[in-house]
């Protein structure tokens, strides 16, 4: 096989003089068959193999203790925020959930005290003397439960009607040239259709809210909400329509209020999840 670079060989002779200072003795050594060459080269191979699939089995295994770590440590978190949300709860109750939690408390802690006064061997002077202890304790427990639980239906009804407010709310224009009859010099109000129908159904959820006087002006503002929701047709709409026929039904019965409290509470819930629904009120989009 021809070289890549051009030589050739010399031999000393008389009239040629060659210098041997950079000549190097090659020793020649000892011959190795094709077959010890490939086994070396296979044996060297087995061997980087080995290494790299230890080096990915380590890697394996340290990804799945770091996995199970990671997991370990989630679910001790959320087991803790679970546990904190469960205390909040119990110290600073906000929906009706919570209130019902709470007298479920109550009445379990109540049939336990009562258990451990007939349990426990006293006359029966001292046993009542107990009892009526108890029973102070849990008229106290109930009415700061219900003081607390009206506090909290007054902070949400203002907090419900500020967002309302919100969406009824007229856009500000800055008109060119400071001229305008806004709120501010240079403003002007500007009420799309979207602000004008979520300040309908703000006037016919508050007066839903509201105590009526008499039989009319409830059957009006029944009427004012029934023109809001009979062109709606989904879910919730349709069964706020219910709602309203059955309402009607009642009054048309002359039914006492009192009988008629929870379906108003549920309409009143129904209407106004279905203000705070884009579908129905494009305006509350920016609630969300």
């Amino acid at each position: 096989q021809p070289t890549h670079h051009n030589c050739y060989t010399q031999m000393e002779i008389r009239d040629y003089h060659m210098d041997g200072r950079i000549d190097r003795h090659m020793p020649v050594g000892d011959y190795v068959h094709s077959d010890e060459i490939m086994r070396t080269r296979h044996m060297a191979a087995t061997k980087i193999q080995a290494r790299a699939r230890c080096h990915l089995v380590r890697n394996a295994s340290h990804r799945r203790r770091e996995e199970r770590v990671r997991l370990k440590w989630e679910e001790q978190d959320e087991k803790e925020r679970l546990e904190r949300a469960e205390l909040e709860r119990r110290i600073n109750p906000k929906i009706s959930a919570d209130f019902a939690i709470l007298r479920e408390e109550l009445a379990q802690w109540h049939a336990s005290e009562v258990d451990r006064i007939n349990e426990a061997d006293h006359s029966p002077a001292i046993r009542r003397a107990f009892l009526a202890d108890l029973l102070s304790k849990e008229v106290l427990i109930i009415r700061a439960i219900e003081k607390r639980q009206a506090r909290t239906a007054r902070s949400e009804g203002k907090r419900t009607e500020r967002e309302l407010g919100q969406l009824a709310k007229p856009l500000k224009w800055r008109v060119r040239g400071g001229l305008g009859t806004g709120a501010g010099q240079g403003f002007v109000d500007v009420r799309t259709p979207e602000i004008d129908q979520a300040y309908r159904l703000n006037k016919v959820y508050f007066n839903l809210v509201r105590d009526p006087t008499n039989r009319k002006d409830r059957v009006d503002v029944l009427y004012q909400a029934m023109d809001e929701v009979e062109m709606a047709d989904f879910g919730p709409a349709r069964e706020v329509a219910d709602l309203i026929d059955r309402e009607m039904d009642l009054i048309s019965r002359h039914r006492e209020k009192k009988s008629m409290t929870g379906l108003r509470i549920r309409l009143q819930n129904l209407f106004l999840q279905l203000i705070k629904t884009p579908l129905f009120n494009p305006a509350s989009s920016q609630l969300n």
